[in-house]
């Protein structure tokens, strides 16, 4: 409690006093830091599925691009065995032609 009197001229003396308290905010502060620990596993729960998310789509992407490319791979394989297929048919067609022609014109 303090007491003031002014000094310089005649006036009433004034009185203060303070009050002092506390006020309990540990279970608050507990709270507080739960709730902050729960928001950071959630955050981080979430961050693992969507990692995870991400790394099987770059699985899925990997496993198609490897079965394009074989698919390349093979499309070439049969188009140079068609080209060969064509071109061994040919001859043959032309072979028994002939073949034919000579027995024809043998027989003549």
């Amino acid at each position: 409690m303090d007491t003031e009197s002014p000094v310089e001229r005649n006036g009433a003396t004034t009185l203060t006093s303070r009050v002092t308290f506390t006020l309990p905010t540990g279970g608050k502060r507990r709270w507080r830091m739960a709730a902050a620990e729960a928001a950071v596993a959630r955050s981080q729960a979430a961050q693992a599925r969507e990692t995870e998310l991400i790394l099987a789509e770059a699985a899925d992407a990997a496993i198609e691009v490897l079965y394009l490319q074989e698919l390349a791979v093979l499309q070439g394989e049969l188009s140079h065995l068609a080209a060969r297929w064509k071109t061994s048919t040919r001859i043959v067609c032309r072979e028994r032609a002939a073949a034919a022609f000579r027995g024809w014109v043998a027989g003549a």
